[in-house]
């Protein structure tokens, strides 16, 4: 779920007995909810929430009870589109809850899950962790891929075993407080960091066009690049802002100022970032919360979205931030402003209808339509250039996709239309194509198709893409987009490879030298199109390396990278494996795809955590005896018959055998702790089907065949 360690990334223990949720293949008519109990009945405030739950249960229909809640121990509520927990208080007896690849900001209602040991929450908007502090039973927690900063509620749980964090704003020190108390930690930043040269910032005399970019934001830094994915570029980071949150960045309509929303004083504020000075100006500046900027096609203007006069509601002010007026003035939640392109109308969302729909109102909030009106959600409304229609995402064919319509809301287009969440579309500055984040492989990528939904093309992709913008000409006055001309290609063969480093070596004004490349400790390469890693031996440093969907054969050079922790090698033609043997420092190993056989030179890496050895020609694994710190194991769509020698793994606690050769079972009732089996698709016994695994299960592992 992902730059960073993609098996930690993917792991689902399930803890506890009972009733067991699968997930929810479709919504269901479950109803809007309220999130409070009546009489006898309960409803929840999330619609999507609701139907996971009631899937889980097996009641798609009916009322539900208080006593049907109290039935759950474990639940799977992840890719529901959930925003509002409010009502999961009531499942009182859950053990085991999964909400990943979600829309959660706040997880308040989870503080009276007191039973609760084991939690999800990776891929969401969470920054306020202070609730988990109740949760004293928590054994594992996944919080990958979230906004938080603040570890301390995490401090006093004495049952937490181990924590996921890769891809959080955090630091060092808020790991080793952590690892302090006993806590096996797992964290990987979303995108390298490499130290500066000492400059940080200072003005920038030129002001002048570089042509069209596209602007994202990634959870942790502001980023543009060229139209076709290449050459992106930090923007925030030569302003000493490293830390600073820029959510729903939006260049101005000239390229010279960006407008975003963060919280420099505690709470939300819009601000503007503009060209030779680098220093933001908050422009609301108020106690409320100010989101989601907008500018006017003239630049004159922001419309923003504000809780200041009690719920959200559109505003607009000037681009200075004077004359605020209120356009919306509705008691229920309006958001997403995005205004024509001859600043006569706003497309926004709004609640009032009972469900989330677009609407329409002139530039003065007056003549406020409805355009879509239905049950499903449809939100992230954006005009298209020319003014003829409106692009938005909808969940009205089962999954989150890029739909387009008529300004007046009839003849509606599903774009995208595939299994993946699709969201956050943003029209090219002629209108020929639009731009938009797609979540696929456990990351988000950056997608371009065109305008009739032809020819997607995936740009680029990372952790995390919070939201993207298109302007037809940047302002080389933002540091970074002025041209580089330090490359660091001469120390690689493979101009892949170069192209990868290139933008995280460091340089920064000067030639680049084998001491510049010491400095890279984490590099991600994944689908890069890289065949020789001739050069990489001068990254000494490198703790993180993804190598994940090139066409690598030789690892030969990265048998010195004695530094390497995590090492991801999936979907690569690799001949021989000897060259990990001498990387002893290695915690995290994944392997897959290749027609390898012998692990014998695995055997000596009794540092691992984690390993992924998947479709390959793997029959013997008798050379992972001796890995006994192992805890997490992944070995499906192999030929294992035998798995005697994993007996000895007593740490381990999550495994997968899916499609093998597997009979007997017997060597896992050895191991105490393990809690997730996987066993699809094997051979198994008689005895293994009618002992084995009902053994496992009333020592309450999940098993699966």
């Amino acid at each position: 779920m992902r730059y960073g360690w993609l098996l930690w990334l993917t792991w689902l223990w399930m803890v506890a007995v009972g009733c067991s949720g699968e997930k929810s293949q479709g919504p269901l008519d479950a109803g809007s909810g309220t999130g409070v109990v009546v009489a006898d009945t309960v409803a929840f405030a999330d619609a999507g929430l609701e139907a996971a739950i009631r899937t889980a249960l097996g009641k798609t229909e009916g009322i539900l009870t208080g006593e049907d809640l109290l039935s759950l121990t474990q639940l799977d509520a992840s890719e529901q589109g959930i925003v509002d927990l409010r009502g999961i208080e009531q499942l009182e007896n859950l053990r085991s809850l999964i909400l990943r690849d979600n829309q959660i900001e706040d997880i308040t209602p989870l503080a009276l899950l007191a039973q609760l040991q084991f939690l999800d929450l990776d891929n969401n908007i969470v920054e306020d962790i202070s609730a988990l502090s109740a949760l004293t039973r928590l054994v594992l927690l996944i919080l990958d891929n979230n906004q938080v900063e603040d570890i301390t509620p995490l401090l006093g749980l004495e049952e937490l075993q181990t924590v996921e964090l890769s891809g959080n704003p955090l630091d060092e020190d808020s790991i080793t407080l952590l690892r302090e108390r006993g806590m096996e930690v797992h964290w990987v930043e979303s995108k390298v960091d490499v130290p500066s040269n000492g400059e940080e910032g200072g003005n920038i005399d030129i002001v002048r066009g570089v042509g069209p970019r596209i602007l994202y934001y990634n959870g942790r830094n502001l980023y543009a690049m060229e139209t076709d994915g290449s050459d992106s570029v930090e923007l925030a980071e030569d302003y000493g802002f490293r830390w600073s949150r820029f959510e729903d960045p939006e260049w101005s309509p000239d390229g010279t100022h960006i407008a975003y929303w963060g919280d420099p004083s505690g709470n939300d504020e819009i601000l503007v970032i503009g060209t030779g000075d680098g220093q933001p100006v908050n422009l609301a500046n108020h106690p409320g919360d100010d989101k989601e900027p907008s500018w006017s096609p003239d630049g004159t203007k922001i419309a923003f979205v504000s809780d200041r006069e009690g719920n959200d509601e559109i505003f607009v002010m000037n681009a200075d931030g004077s004359n605020l007026i209120n356009l919306t003035q509705h008691p229920t939640k309006d958001h997403g402003p995005s205004w024509s392109p001859d600043g006569t109308k706003i497309v926004f969302v709004s609640e009032r209808d009972g469900h989330v729909d677009i609407f329409t109102m002139d530039a003065d909030g007056s003549n406020q339509v409805n355009l879509t009106n239905i049950r499903a959600k449809d939100y992230q409304p954006a005009w298209s250039p020319d003014g003829s229609k409106i692009a938005f995402v909808s969940r009205r064919d089962g999954d989150y996709d890029i739909f387009v319509m008529e300004t007046d809301g009839s003849n509606l287009v599903n774009l995208t239309n595939d299994s993946h969440p699709d969201g956050h579309p943003a029209w090219s500055p002629d209108g020929s194509k639009i731009a938009f984040i797609s979540r696929r492989e456990d990351n988000d990528h950056i997608y371009v198709m065109g305008a009739d939904g032809s020819d997607p093309v995936d740009l680029i992709h990372a952790t995390w893409v919070r939201a993207i913008s298109w302007t037809a000409d940047a302002a080389r006055g933002f540091a970074g987009l002025a041209e580089s001309e330090e490359q660091a290609p001469a120390f690689f063969v493979d101009s892949n490879l170069a192209e990868c480093v290139n933008p995280v070596w460091g340089g920064n004004g000067k030639e680049v030298t084998e001491d510049d490349l010491l400095r890279v400790t984490h590099l991600w390469c994944n689908g890069r199109g890289i065949d020789d890693l001739s050069g990489i031996e001068h990254l000494k440093n490198l703790s993180v390396l993804d190598l994940r969907r090139n066409q690598v054969r030789d690892i030969s050079p990265l048998a010195d990278l004695d530094q390497l922790k995590n090492l991801l090698l999936e979907g690569n033609p690799l001949e021989d494996l000897s060259p990990l043997a001498s990387l002893i420092s290695l915690s995290n190993l994944s392997l897959g795809g290749q027609a390898i056989g012998d692990l014998s030179p695995l055997s000596g890496l009794n540092q691992l955590l984690a390993l992924t050895v998947s479709e390959t020609q793997v029959s013997d694994v008798s050379p992972l005896t001796n890995l006994d710190q192992l805890t997490v194991l992944n070995l499906s769509h192999n030929r294992i018959g035998d798995i005697s020698s994993l007996s000895r793994l007593s740490r381990l606690f999550r495994l997968d055998l899916n499609d093998n050769q597997v009979r007997d079972i017997s060597p896992l009732l050895d191991l105490m702790g393990l809690l997730d089996v996987k066993l699809k698709d094997n051979p198994l016994d008689e005895r293994s089907v009618g002992t084995g695994i009902p053994a496992l299960r009333e020592r309450g592992a999940v098993v699966v065949y």
